[in-house]
C-alpha cells in the first residue's frame, strides 16, 4: 500500500491498463463466439447444399398422389372452360364458296327491303362488309369461317333494324389474310433421342374485327348495346364512342315557356333527352380452336 501512495501516477496508469486489457479480452471473446457461430452456420449450409446436389430426387407415393390429384382437377377445370367457351361460339358449318356468296346476296336483299319499309338508311353499296366477295368467290377453306362471321353480322343488324334504329352509318369488316400452309421442317439428325415428348403447341386464337356505326334515339341505343352480349358468337367490344346529334345546348329563348291567356295551351317543351345518339363500335369475333391431341410415339 505504501508503494501506491508513494507512486500515485504509476498506480493510475496501471489501473487504466488493467481496465483496457479487460475490455479487450471481453470484446475478443465476443468476436470469437460470433465468428464461430457464423462459421458453423456456413458449414451447415455448405453441407446441405452439397447433399442436395448429390441427391437423386425420387417422388414418394404421397407426392405422386398429390400431383395426380392436382393434374386431374386441372384437366376437369380446363374441360369445363372449353365447354363454356364452345357454347359461346357460333359453330362452323360446311358450306361451298358459291353457297356462301348466294346467302350473302340474299341477306343483303332481305335487310335492304326491311330497312326501306321502316325508312332506315343503310350505307351506300351495303354488302355486310364483304365487299370483296361481290364479284369473286372465297377459297373453300375460308368459306365456313366467312359464313359464320356473316351470320353473326346478319343477326346483329336484323336486330338493330327491328328496334328500329334511325340509320346504319358504317359496317366495315377488317380483311383477314388467309394463312399460308406451314412448310414441313426438315428433320435434323440427332445423336441421341430424348425420352420426353414435347407438348403440342396450342393453335392461335382466330379473330375478326369490324366497325359498326349507327344512329338511334337514346332508349333504342341502350337496347342496341344490350344486344351484343346476347350474340351467339364470342363477341367483344374493343372500343365504344358516342356522339350526341345535337351537341349544342338549347338557347335561353327555347327554355322560356310560351305565355298566353289559356293556361292549358302553355305546355312545357322537352328540351333535353329527346336527342339521337351516333354510336361507333369496334367489335371482334373470337374463335378458340381445339388443340390437336398429342401424337402417339
Amino acid at each position: 500500500m505504501s508503494w501506491f501512495k508513494e507512486n500515485p501516477i504509476l498506480s493510475v496508469v496501471l489501473l487504466v491498463c488493467l481496465l483496457v486489457a479487460g475490455a479487450i479480452a471481453y470484446y475478443a471473446s465476443e468476436a470469437a463466439a460470433t465468428y464461430q457461430a457464423a462459421h458453423d452456420s456456413l458449414t451447415s449450409q455448405i453441407n446441405a447444399f452439397s447433399s442436395l446436389q448429390k441427391k437423386s430426387p425420387y417422388p414418394t407415393k404421397e407426392n405422386l398422389k398429390i400431383l395426380t390429384e392436382s393434374r386431374d382437377k386441372y384437366s376437369e377445370a380446363l374441360a369445363g372452360l372449353k365447354s363454356t367457351i364452345s357454347k359461346m361460339e357460333a359453330p362452323l358449318e360446311p358450306i361451298t364458296p358459291q353457297e356462301f356468296q348466294d346467302k350473302l346476296r340474299e341477306g343483303v336483299n332481305e335487310l335492304s327491303k326491311t330497312a326501306k319499309e321502316k325508312n332506315i338508311k343503310l350505307p351506300d353499296k351495303f354488302f355486310f362488309g364483304f365487299d370483296e366477295y361481290q364479284a369473286q368467290l372465297p377459297s373453300p377453306e375460308a368459306a365456313p369461317a366467312l359464313n359464320r362471321d356473316f351470320r353473326v353480322l346478319q343477326k346483329l343488324l336484323q336486330n338493330l333494324v327491328s328496334l328500329p334504329v334511325e340509320s346504319i352509318n358504317i359496317l366495315e369488316r377488317e380483311a383477314v389474310a388467309e394463312a399460308a400452309p406451314t412448310p414441313t421442317p426438315t428433320p435434323q439428325p440427332t445423336a441421341k433421342k430424348t425420352a420426353a415428348t414435347p407438348l403440342p403447341s396450342a393453335p392461335p386464337i382466330l379473330s375478326t374485327r369490324f366497325k359498326l356505326s349507327f344512329t338511334a334515339p337514346q332508349e333504342k341505343m341502350r337496347a342496341a348495346i344490350n344486344l351484343i352480349p346476347k350474340s351467339e358468337a364470342f363477341l367483344i367490344i374493343r372500343s365504344l364512342a358516342m356522339e350526341n346529334t345535337k351537341p349544342a345546348a338549347p338557347s335561353k329563348k327555347e327554355a322560356i315557356p310560351p305565355t298566353g291567356g289559356n293556361k292549358k295551351s302553355a305546355n312545357l317543351q322537352v328540351l333535353l333527352g329527346n336527342e339521337s345518339v351516333k354510336t361507333d363500335l369496334s367489335l371482334e369475333i373470337l374463335d378458340f380452336p381445339e388443340p390437336e391431341p398429342p401424337k402417339k410415339q
